[in-house]
């Protein structure tokens, strides 16, 4: 049982210079029985479980069969899947320089990007991200599935067409690009 004990007399506080200690009258405080009261309501009672051993059903007798699931199965390497996504990701720009990222990997010695193991393992990891992000999110719709090269033909025709107009604007105001007056 835990006791909580008060002082009486606040001269026990005190230093005291002789060798004996202070005798001041104590009393034990409801507090600690009521701490401990609230410790065991608290705490469960050890309890003892006995049971009868269960004797499987004649239905479960029967072998257990694994069967993959197709859901989120990854692609073979050298599918269309993969095949596409590498395509994709060629025609994107380098995002360390100039050019694409068919032209990073000719830099980096990879001729044939659709035979690259490692360029495969990629697209595969990539694809199974997209799978697991459409898994959560029913309306994602990762970049590279659909017509992608007609979207990117549309954005770079655009792009294209906003420059065009850029340029326009700045030889009827005088101005170049960055700021410059012109004439």
């Amino acid at each position: 049982m835990i006791t909580v004990q008060s002082v009486q007399n606040a001269a026990a506080f005190e230093p005291s210079h002789s060798a004996s200690p202070t005798t001041a009258p104590v009393t034990s405080s409801t507090f600690g029985s009521q701490l401990q009261d609230a410790i065991n309501a608290l705490t469960p009672a050890p309890q003892t479980i006995t049971s009868e051993p269960v004797t499987p059903a004649a239905a479960d007798a029967s072998p257990i069969t694994q069967s993959a699931l197709s859901v989120n199965a990854p692609a073979a390497t050298g599918s269309a899947a993969i095949k596409n996504f590498i395509e994709w990701q060629s025609a994107q720009p380098n995002p360390f320089g100039q050019g694409t990222m068919a032209d990073l990997w000719v830099m980096q010695g990879i001729s044939d990007p659709f035979n690259s193991a490692a360029l495969a393992s990629q697209a595969q990891n990539e694809l199974t991200r997209s799978d697991s992000r459409a898994a959560f999110n029913p309306s994602y719709l990762a970049e590279w599935r659909g017509d992608w090269k007609t979207q990117m033909a549309q954005a770079k025709a655009a792009e294209s067409a906003r420059q065009t107009l850029i340029v326009a604007a700045d030889n009827v105001n005088h101005v170049a690009v960055g700021g410059v007056v012109m004439g």
